[in-house]
C-alpha cells in the first residue's frame, strides 16, 4: 500500500507541475487571465495534495 501512495503522490506533483507550465503557456498564447489563475489554482492544489500525502506517509 505504501508503495502505491508513494507513486501516487509522485504523479500528483508530476500532473501538478505539468498544468502550472501549461497555465502558463495558455495565459501567454489565449491572452486571458482569469484562465490562466484558475489553471495555476488547479495545478498548484493538485502538486499539494501530492506533496501533502508524500509528507505525511513517508516522513
Amino acid at each position: 500500500m505504501t508503495n502505491f501512495l508513494f507513486i501516487l503522490s509522485r504523479f500528483l506533483q508530476v500532473l501538478g507541475i505539468i498544468l502550472l507550465a501549461y497555465a502558463l503557456y495558455f495565459g501567454i498564447a489565449a491572452d486571458s487571465m482569469s484562465k490562466e489563475l484558475m489553471l495555476l489554482g488547479i495545478g498548484g492544489s493538485v502538486f499539494y495534495i501530492g506533496w501533502a500525502i508524500q509528507r505525511s506517509k513517508f516522513k
